[in-house]
């Protein structure tokens, strides 16, 4: 489960925030 700062931007600039985890 990724962190709520990249759960927070996936949720503002939507999908694709976890390819730069």
């Amino acid at each position: 489960v990724a962190p709520f700062y990249l759960r927070l931007a996936e949720a503002l600039l939507g999908p694709g925030e976890e390819a730069y985890a």
